[in-house]
């Protein structure tokens, strides 16, 4: 598990993570892209803070991974993501104001969002 402080906001892409990494949270502030961030393919859980508004359309989200969670200032379309087969809770925060009709989840994925 990695989780970074409140104030990191700096790219992954030369970071590399460990291969046995199953989960990774991020900070408040923490709002860089993922596009080019080699994600490792057991992750299972990406706990994303409270400004993170980034697309995900060419993020190659890892097989495992069976929890994301967007922080309140996330409102990007989801409808060229590529979730895995086997992800089961996705959660919103309070700013995500995106429709989810075009978005393909994964069969008896949980969806968490705000009220309208």
């Amino acid at each position: 598990s990695i989780t970074f402080g409140r104030d990191f906001n700096q790219s992954l892409e030369r970071l590399p993570l460990p291969s046995g990494l199953q989960r990774i949270a991020f900070g408040k502030d923490f709002n860089q892209s993922l596009e080019n961030v080699p994600l490792p393919s057991g992750l299972q859980s990406i706990v994303f803070g409270c400004e993170f508004n980034k697309s995900l359309d060419k993020v190659p989200l890892p097989s495992g991974l069976q929890s994301i969670v967007f922080g309140d200032k996330f409102n990007q379309r989801l409808g060229n993501v590529a979730f895995p087969s086997g992800l089961r809770c996705i959660r919103f925060g309070l700013g995500f104001k995106q429709p989810l009709d075009d978005v393909r989840l994964p069969p008896g994925a949980e969806v968490s969002r705000p009220p309208p």
